[in-house]
């Protein structure tokens, strides 16, 4: 899912309590503002600020925390020889429904 504002992504990760360390797979762009979270395809909701992505998207990402950018950032990056924890699609779109626009930021999730 493509969450835009991303700090509305990134508040509701928070409220939620999905930690980076779960593994799940979560990239920040900075550069376009926005919050790309991996969910279990063809679970995604459409709501407003949210984008599902198709199975035909292609995102470039860093391979490591430490190939991160200012522009892209792994903010939650899968174990090693793991693959990714994927985030709920539905409790994350419960947080994104409850989540008024321009909520005030909380702890950052990074």
């Amino acid at each position: 899912m493509a969450i835009t504002p991303m700090e509305r992504g990134l508040d509701v990760l928070a409220a939620l309590r999905i930690s980076p360390r779960r593994g799940a797979l979560v990239l920040a762009d900075r550069l376009r503002g926005v919050l790309y979270v991996m969910v279990e395809p063809g679970t995604g909701d459409v709501l407003p600020g949210v984008r599902v992505l198709s199975s035909r998207s292609e995102l470039l990402m860093p391979a490591t925390y430490s190939d991160s950018t200012a522009v892209a950032d792994l903010i939650s990056y899968p174990r090693s020889g793991e693959p990714p924890a994927l985030i709920p699609a539905d409790r994350l779109a419960q947080g994104l429904r409850g989540l008024p626009a321009g909520a005030p930021e909380e702890a950052p999730v990074s």
